[in-house]
């Protein structure tokens, strides 16, 4: 019980000094508001831009689906592969995508479709934040093209989480 005095003495100093008072109460009131609000690590609206070699249907889809979430704003298409670096590297683009010409041939065919993603590595915790949202909005029209595929040849794909909201 050595404690018990150590606390007895602390709080006669706090009630001998009220700055210290203040502080005891206003940093972590503070600090609190600091994580709270102004340290957030969610990022939003990071600038697209897109390299579309296809030019079909399927791939403004594609890039549709990427850009109606609240974490991609297309600010441009370019015409060639060698105008992303310039725009990264200006801050005018935070991400490209390059969509290839056989785009639309292979998702039809139920085949395999590869993209590029180029993402602005010079901040890394954004980077891999938009590495990740990419990565998401990508399998998600994945996964919508496969059911669509699917449903085309009579097949169903069953979902592994079944909801039945129950409204009280």
């Amino acid at each position: 019980m050595m404690i018990l005095p150590v606390i007895k003495k602390e709080f006669r100093q706090i009630k001998r000094d009220r700055r210290a008072l203040g502080i005891l109460i206003f940093l972590p009131g503070f600090l609190l508001l600091l994580i709270g609000y102004a340290l957030n690590f969610d990022v939003k609206h990071l600038k697209l831009v897109v390299y579309d070699e296809d030019r079909s249907a399927a791939s403004r889809e594609f890039v549709s689906s990427l850009v109606q979430s609240e974490y991609f704003v297309l600010v441009g298409n370019v015409d060639r592969t060698s105008s992303i670096d310039g725009l990264l590297e200006r801050g005018e683009a935070a991400v490209a995508l390059v969509i290839p010409a056989d785009f639309s041939k292979v998702i039809h065919k139920g085949g395999l479709a590869t993209v590029q993603v180029i993402v602005d590595g010079s901040n890394s915790n954004t980077a891999s934040i938009a590495a990740g949202y990419m990565t998401i909005g990508i399998q998600s029209y994945s996964s919508r093209i496969l059911t669509q595929w699917l449903g085309q040849r009579g097949m169903k794909l069953p979902l592994p989480i079944d909801v039945q909201p129950n409204l009280c």
